[in-house]
């Protein structure tokens, strides 16, 4: 019996379930199956041949097996989606995905990973352009997974592939996991793009990574599939669903947050020169789409720019590192105006018109003539300021400085704050018992701003002032990353703590010098000491001396407007005051 097994291996022996006869194998490729408890389009041996034992003994000493589920799909199912077969039948396309899923459930985690591949790479969904309706069959990774929140974000936009969930064989946790696993997105769905960083941005970052030349580059910026076209169509939509349509998009960009992660958001930047390799990442394309579009409803439904309206005016859900990316308008903006006096709403006009620069406010509203009628002092003060590079303190106003006296410099640096960095036996801020007893008693200056404010009281260029506080801001953070940079140019104050602005529970202004407080005093603006005064010890004042230099240190400085215990008031505020002047003053 042995003996005959080579040659019978080769001989039309197996009969088949269709009646057909076969040979085992030709040319060492079996021919046929044994029956399996799953049915298969493979050629099976019929079943009343081998139900004893010793006939499927026989067959199995043939080589023949019973066929491998993924097999099958691979092999047998997708070949017909793979040349775009129109004529699959509702009955056909049920069970062919019933043979995925039974495939989908091997115990074999190679088998489980050459089905995955070979779906991810066959149109063998049935989808739903959500603009028109059109059906069509796709690959799993061009389509959205039909879960109601992407049907309603979605509705009426072109090109968005969506599973169509009429189809009950594409119903069910089941598919749904295969088709995830294959690539569809049951939330948004990240795509590579190009990089839409320009040039200098790109230099940027790789000065700030430390390496700046390059012999090579990879860049991997991602957007999110549907999302340009979503925004375009918003502004046609009455108010009701453009309302409901964005509320629905920042639930879906929540939700991929919680999914994915931060990392999602984010494109990766490679470079390198020579040896040298460096990575970093930066904010997506999407994410830049995202804060430059219209597309938050105010109260009244009508879409504005994220920075032009408040977080707590839309009335989402919060999410922290949402708003850390996609920049509102800070609260702190609303509370200034408020303070001097201005509507928020004529800030947002200004910016809307693009208008910067008091000179450039002054052009369009034609305002030289009537200005010439002012006061003299305050005209000349406001052409100062329009022609200069803003001083350190920033803002204009009242001035609160430390007093020039070196007892109170060296007092209130660094013992106020109970915080302060060792420099070694030569501390500079050490001084005579008559020094030491001072520093109870806090006397800040007090000044109206004159003739030199826009002048740096370091005598550098206003580049060189920028240079400065950017190098003094990145060594404070290299030394607390606790602390997070606020937008460029806020006023009040330059660093905070909390997962966004608007949550902020401490806040900090940072001063950078040449030199150290023994040398001069640094200055607060009005809106500074006030934003101070009203937070209390949450408020620091951080000086950094010797900024840009290798020995440079950090001053703290806790609650600077709470524990001042007097205030000095110079010549300088003749020019503010009523003076007497009748014949009775002089008597």
């Amino acid at each position: 019996q042995i003996a005959l097994r080579p040659r019978l291996g080769s001989l039309p022996i197996i009969r088949l379930a269709n009646g057909s006869h076969v040979a085992p194998s030709v040319d060492g490729e079996i021919q046929a199956f044994l029956p399996g408890p799953v049915e298969t389009d493979f050629p099976t041996v019929r079943k009343n041949v081998c139900q004893s034992e010793n006939a499927r003994e026989f067959l199995r000493s043939l080589s023949l097996t019973e066929p491998d589920p993924v097999d099958n799909v691979i092999r047998n199912v997708l070949p017909k989606y793979r040349e775009a077969e129109d004529d699959i039948s509702k009955s056909d396309y049920a069970a062919d995905i019933e043979r995925m899923l039974t495939a989908a459930a091997t115990d074999s985690q190679s088998q489980r990973d050459k089905l995955v591949r070979a779906l991810q790479l066959t149109p063998w969904v049935k989808a739903v352009d959500a603009g028109g309706g059109q059906e069509l069959m796709a690959r799993p990774k061009d389509v959205y997974v039909a879960t109601e929140r992407l049907r309603e974000l979605f509705a009426g936009i072109k090109d968005v592939l969506i599973v169509d969930s009429r189809v009950a064989c594409l119903r069910g946790e089941a598919i749904r996991e295969l088709l995830e696993r294959t690539g569809a997105s049951r939330y948004l769905h990240p795509v590579e793009v190009d990089c839409d960083l320009l040039p200098k941005q790109l230099r940027e970052i790789r000065r700030k990574e430390g390496l700046e030349r390059e012999t090579w580059r990879e860049i991997n910026d991602v957007g999110i599939r549907g999302l340009d076209m979503l925004l375009e169509r918003l502004p046609a939509l009455e108010s009701e669903e453009r309302i409901r349509r964005a509320t629905s998009l920042w639930n879906a960009l929540r939700d991929l947050h919680e999914r994915s992660g931060a990392g999602t958001f984010e494109g990766t930047y490679k470079w390198g020169f020579h040896q040298e390799r460096k990575v970093a990442t930066f904010d997506a394309v999407f994410i830049h789409v995202l804060n430059d579009e219209q597309w938050i409803p105010d109260p009244s439904g009508a879409l504005r720019e994220p920075a032009s309206i408040t977080f707590d005016k839309v009335g989402w859900r919060p999410n922290g590192f949402l708003e850390s990316k996609i920049r509102f308008k800070p609260p702190l903006v609303e509370q200034l105006a408020q303070e001097v006096g201005i509507e928020p709403g004529v800030l947002d006009l200004l910016r809307q018109l693009g208008v910067t620069s008091e000179a450039e406010l002054r052009q369009r509203l034609d305002l030289e003539d009537e200005l010439s009628a002012l006061p003299a002092a305050g005209l000349e003060h406001n052409k100062t300021e329009e022609k200069a590079p803003p001083s350190e303190t920033g803002d204009g106003g009242l001035e609160p400085l430390f007093d020039g006296d070196e007892n109170d410099k060296s007092m209130l640096s660094e013992e106020v704050s109970g915080n302060t960095e060792e420099t070694g036996p030569d501390r500079d801020n050490e001084g005579s018992e008559e020094e030491m007893s001072s520093r109870s008693q806090l006397k800040p200056y007090v000044s109206v701003i004159g003739e030199e404010v826009n002048s740096d009281p370091d005598a550098l260029e206003y580049a060189r002032r920028m240079e400065l506080e950017g190098s003094a801001i990145e060594f404070i953070l290299g030394c607390e990353p606790d602390w997070q940079r606020t937008l460029p140019n806020n006023r009040g104050f330059d660093l905070y703590r909390g997962i966004a602005m608007e949550a902020a529970t401490e806040w900090c202004e940072v001063k950078a010098m040449t030199g150290t407080l023994k040398d001069r005093p640094v200055g607060m603006s009005k809106v500074q000491f006030e934003w101070a005064r009203k937070h209390g010890e949450a408020f620091w004042l951080y000086v950094v001396e010797r900024a840009g230099s290798k020995d440079m240190r950090i001053v703290r400085i806790q609650d600077p407007a709470g524990k001042a215990t007097a205030f000095t008031f110079d010549d300088s505020w003749r020019t503010m005051a009523v003076i007497d002047t009748s014949p009775k003053a002089h008597s």
